[in-house]
């Protein structure tokens, strides 16, 4: 009796973070295993004020767009402040980063804009955001994806065999929902510890609602161990390369149009490190940034992640198109540095580990 009173509170300890617990907290304080977490958050500066109260409350789509938007800005802001590079401000997002199909007529919110922007969130029509309608569980998991750009299959596969509700999640959300389980931003409502010697099994329940004090749980592990993994819309990364750039997006295409005016690639610039390092500089000498963003954005040479062919063309300066399977790629346009042209915005981004330059390349595939 006594060891299943001790695993039930370890169970409680561990899945507070979608448990939709009654507790007998104040209205506008947050439920008693969320407060520690919360209190994080709010230290961090990860949390709008407005949000700082009414924590068992559902949270709505604009919420949630703001907290994590405050969220993926604050974590920039403690990445490159050491760094002479300039931080990705909400301003200069507005600035550098034109969104071309944001036609919500029921919401001007910048924060919105820039969640769109990212591939954070979506609307719920062409023209519609609905900003005040509560997000459910599922769609919560798809957002913190949106942004994510890669799972790792076992994982997966792993939890796929004990969250029990799985077949019920959506199937746009289905991956979001796993991967996000794989990388411990989420936990279910039931469930055993992992690591007991007891089966483990849970359940999600993808259409319950999601509530303010949940969010800012996820929203601080987010901040502390995943923004690293940020991108726009999964294949730009987010950074202070985004501050060089003018950049045009819609919900299928993210465009480098051009330096901004006085920008462009640093010296100490990973790219141009790797470009050194490997001597592909011997072989192809680099005359533009042009020719160097080309190469930095779908891949990180300096790891090994390349395609010799799409080297050759940034090397001779040559505007080719290939198929990365998530999307396709142009480079070296005569309107444009590169493009990605989105095929799959609804699907993960499979990783797979490769030791140095020498190692097989990335399956990319030349289409022109």
């Amino acid at each position: 009796m006594k060891n299943k009173q001790i695993i039930a509170a370890l169970i409680t300890a561990l899945l507070v973070t979608f448990i939709p617990i009654n507790v007998s907290a104040g209205a506008n304080e947050p439920s008693s295993w969320a407060k520690e977490e919360v209190r994080e958050a709010i230290e961090k500066g990860i949390v709008p004020e407005r949000l700082q109260t009414k924590y068992q409350q559902t949270i709505t789509r604009e919420e949630i767009a703001s907290l994590f938007v405050q969220t993926i800005f604050s974590s920039s802001t403690a990445v490159l402040a050491k760094y002479e590079h300039d931080i990705p401000t909400r301003e200069l997002f507005l600035q550098q980063v034109k969104v071309l199909d944001f036609n919500f007529v029921d919401t001007q919110s910048e924060d919105i804009k820039i969640a769109y922007a990212m591939g954070l969130i979506n609307g719920t029509s062409e023209t519609t955001f609905e900003p005040d309608r509560a997000v459910t569980r599922q769609e919560a998991a798809v957002m913190i994806g949106n942004v994510r750009w890669v799972i790792h299959p076992q994982s997966e596969k792993e939890w796929e065999e004990v969250i029990r509700d799985i077949d019920s999640c959506a199937s746009w959300a289905r991956e979001q929902v796993l991967a996000c389980f794989a990388s411990h931003l989420v936990y279910g409502t039931t469930g055993v510890i992992p690591g007991t010697g007891m089966p483990y099994e849970t359940t999600f329940e993808p259409e319950g609602n999601f509530t303010r004090e949940q969010a800012i749980i996820v929203a601080l592990r987010w901040f502390n161990d995943h923004t690293a993994n940020i991108k726009i819309r999964r294949v730009l990364p987010f950074g202070s390369i985004i501050t060089r750039l003018n950049i045009e997006v819609t919900r299928d295409t993210v465009t480098a149009v051009k330096f901004r005016e006085g920008y462009g690639i640093y010296p100490d610039d990973d790219v141009v490190t790797a470009w050194k390092k490997y001597s592909i500089s011997k072989i192809y000498p680099i005359t533009t940034m042009e020719q160097l963003a080309a190469i930095q954005n779908p891949l990180c040479i300096s790891k090994g992640w390349f395609s010799v062919e799409m080297i050759q063309c940034a090397g001779q300066n040559i505007n080719a198109t290939f198929d990365l399977g998530y999307a396709e790629y142009e480079m070296l346009n005569k309107d444009f540095i590169f493009r990605y042209t989105i095929k799959a915005r609804n699907k993960m981004f499979t990783r797979t580990t490769y030791n140095g330059i020498a190692s097989t390349p990335l399956p990319f595939t030349r289409l022109k």
